[in-house]
């Protein structure tokens, strides 16, 4: 029983090995966009899920709906404040993460062909 608990530990340590091998690889494509695009993409993302989100709850707390109240434009401003916030914490974390892979060698640095522009 000991050594089947083991062996199944040891395939779902190499699974989340090979998921952070992968969203590392992917994090190189993302990385060479900017990180301008990344945290505006971030920013505009947490915004716009968080608006409906809060005013549905709104809706079921109070049983009324306010759109474009002061109070959005209030909850819009802090829910973008937040999403730079975000998206720049985010970055740094992948960053260092990122950097931390390439120092051990867990993932080949990128050749770049200069002659050709990046697609993605």
């Amino acid at each position: 029983m000991q050594a089947a608990m083991k062996r199944l530990l040891g395939k779902l340590q190499d699974l989340r090995s090979q998921r952070d091998l992968r969203y590392l690889a992917r994090w190189e494509l993302i990385r060479a966009k900017g990180r301008d695009r990344f945290v505006l993409r971030t920013t505009l993302t947490f915004t716009l899920l968080m608006i409906p989100t809060s005013d549905f709850i709104d809706y079921l707390v109070d049983g009324s709906m306010h759109p474009w109240s002061e109070r959005f434009w209030i909850n819009a401003g802090v829910y973008f404040m937040t999403g730079v916030a975000m998206g720049y914490s985010s970055w740094t974390s992948m960053e260092n993460k990122y950097r931390d892979a390439l120092r051990e060698r867990r993932i080949p640095v990128a050749e770049i062909n200069p002659s050709r522009p990046f697609e993605p």
